[in-house]
């Protein structure tokens, strides 16, 4: 496994590398040490995501989530479209927060959904990480959308 690294101890968590860990009887996952906040309440927003495929969960610390109901919020409130994604994004999310041992317990009915039983793989991804089923994580490395976006790296700023 990869291990995850931060910025300065006093700058924001950057979630990187890939972490397996086992899921416990409480549905609950150890967040690697470096991935958890210092002197704050480590209060997290999971998803389950995509939208449309609800394949694994996803999850924004509390800026990261601002950023996002921020963005999704600033449509009218006449805009139909802008409101079914509110609603999508709204029932398919949940707060939850880390206990005092750093483990992070998942909601039940998204965790049934992404399939998170025994395992859990932690993927970083920047500011924010995803909680995958290990196989499931695997298999998607394999799709075609994948396979796309590394046959057309140049296309991105990196």
């Amino acid at each position: 496994m990869v291990m995850a690294t931060t910025t300065k101890s006093d700058g924001p968590i950057r979630y990187l590398g890939q972490h397996l860990r086992g899921v416990d009887k409480s549905r609950r996952v150890m967040l690697p040490p470096e991935w958890r906040p210092k002197g704050t309440s480590g209060e997290f927003s999971i998803h389950l995501w995509p939208l449309d495929t609800r394949e694994y969960l996803l999850v924004l610390p509390p800026a990261r989530w601002a950023k996002m109901v921020e963005n999704i919020g600033e449509a009218s409130l006449t805009d139909r479209k802008a409101a079914v994604l509110q609603r999508l994004v709204g029932a398919n999310s949940y707060t939850k927060s880390l206990d005092a041992y750093g483990r992070l317990p998942l909601p039940d009915p998204a965790a049934r959904v992404a399939g998170l039983e025994n395992e859990a793989l932690l993927v970083g991804s920047g500011d924010k990480f995803e909680i995958w089923n290990p196989a499931k994580f695997a298999a998607s490395l394999d799709q075609p959308e994948t396979k796309r976006v590394l046959e057309n790296l140049e296309n991105y700023k990196l």
